[in-house]
């Protein structure tokens, strides 16, 4: 009999004197280094006698790095600390690499032989039920030989007599109809129309169909026909959530705050209590608002000035002045495209699981960038109670190096960083709220996004 298999930590080593040596461990904890007494020696330039641990926790591989002289590379890539595994990386000591594999290790399981108080078990639980059953019966066939039968035997129903002397009833006459002539509408007040509304898509599209359809364009920027479309959604069905939703980001990016705000309002109070609706109503509500605020901040009132009357002058032809020179500030070289949220929450390992995903453009007209000096670093926030904060995990600030150039307008894709909580360690009052994205080139930001775009006056 064999037991499900557990998994074991294989290591296969790709240069050095043992290259092509394979080894398989059932311990669930390596130590790698030079030293003798460690599980794995590598005797590669640049390894320390205790370099670093290997650990499978659950299925998962870590790699710990605690001292700061001893390099690691993982796939090439410059680590420290600690760093998740996957099956088939190439881990990089010093100049001695080997490769990380996870195979199954089946353990054999003595079988279990039935005690004698399981037998004694079983053996009354059957007699048990035998005993329910003949007790059953036995009351049953007492019940039916004390019954009377003579009690039960049908009574037949007499005949009702025939009465010869039917009555027919006279009908009773109908009065005659009257004509009600209509009374006639005074004059001056309207007329109520009750014939049934015609529907206001020509077309015969339902909201929902509009409002896919606004999105499509809205993102090829075509924002007036985008509007024009949602509020036609809107007449067919003045309480469809994602029309609202649409619109009121449409008006809020317009700044028409107050038609904005007004929707969002409406959102959050029609859309169940604790949907994912309600919470990005919510959020919005707060990112138009604080637009709003920062608006009328930046805007100063302009006195109005009471024209006095003045002596009259001579008119004099203006001399011609050069056009003034206008400061502008050199564009980003790189920016943040297409930020994607992705969550999953059914994760069998984490409390919480996102990641973010995002694309970098290079701005046309920039000076190119080479390979290497691109970083990019990914900020995780979370909400504790009403307050936005630094996700309390055990990486909420992580550093990405982009190992290619950008030039000519082009971009990157398929960039993402993940935001977990291992499972067991997080607080019912803590909950995922975004990220920040800062790109840096030679050490210095030119470009920095977020989602929601909310955090980023936190980052200020």
């Amino acid at each position: 009999m064999i037991e499900n298999n557990m998994m074991m930590i294989r290591i296969e080593i790709l240069d050095g004197p043992e290259e092509g040596v394979a080894h398989s461990f059932e311990h669930q904890k390596l130590l790698l280094g030079s030293a003798s007494d460690n599980h794995v020696r590598l005797t590669g330039d640049g390894v320390l006698s205790l370099h670093a641990d290997l650990e499978l926790v659950e299925g998962q591989g870590r790699l710990t790095q605690e001292r700061e002289e001893g390099d690691v590379r993982i796939n090439g890539s410059l680590v420290f600390g600690e760093s998740l595994l996957q099956p088939g990386d190439v881990i990089q000591l010093g100049t001695q690499s080997f490769k990380y594999k996870v195979v199954p290790f089946p353990r054999p399981v003595k079988e279990r032989r039935i005690a004698l108080l399981e037998w004694i078990t079983l053996g009354a639980l059957i007699a048990g039920a035998f005993g329910q059953v003949f007790f059953l019966l036995g009351t049953a066939r007492g019940l039916r030989s004390g019954v009377d039968v003579e009690l039960l035997r049908a009574t037949p129903t007499p005949r009702p007599t025939p009465n010869m002397n039917v009555e027919i009833p006279t009908p009773t006459p109908l009065p005659e109809s009257v004509i009600i002539l209509p009374t006639p509408i005074p004059a001056g007040v309207p007329a109520v129309d009750v014939s049934p509304t015609a529907s206001p898509s020509a077309d015969g599209k339902s909201a929902s169909q509009l409002t896919s359809e606004a999105r499509v364009v809205s993102r090829n920027g075509e924002e007036l026909k985008a509007e024009r479309l949602l509020r036609e959604a809107l007449l067919l069905d003045p309480r469809f959530l994602p029309a609202k939703m649409e619109l009121a980001k449409l008006l809020g990016g317009h700044a028409e705050f107050a038609e904005s705000i007004t929707l969002f309002e409406e959102v959050m109070r029609d859309a169940p209590s604790g949907s994912m609706t309600e919470r990005e109503a919510k959020l919005e509500l707060q990112v138009i608002r604080r637009r709003q605020q920062l608006l009328e901040e930046t805007v100063p009132e302009v006195p109005k000035v009471i024209p006095t009357p003045r002596a009259p002058q001579i008119l004099q032809t203006p001399k011609p002045q050069a056009p003034p020179q206008l400061v502008q500030e050199a564009p980003s070289q790189v920016i943040v495209d297409r930020i994607r949220m992705e969550r999953f929450p059914e994760s069998p390992r984490y409390d919480a699981f996102r990641m973010v995903h995002f694309n970098l453009v290079h701005q046309r007209g920039t000076p190119a960038v080479e390979a290497g000096d691109i970083k990019v670093v990914v900020n995780f926030y979370e909400q504790a109670g009403g307050k936005v904060q630094q996700a309390h995990i055990p990486e909420p600030r992580i550093l990405l190096s982009v190992p290619e150039g950008l030039g000519g307008g082009k971009s990157i894709e398929g960039l993402s960083a993940a935001y977990d909580v291992p499972k067991g360690k997080g607080k019912p009052d803590q909950q995922y709220f975004g990220a920040v994205i800062q790109v840096l080139v030679e050490g210095k930001e030119v470009s920095r996004s977020a989602d929601p775009v909310f955090l980023l006056d936190l980052m200020k």
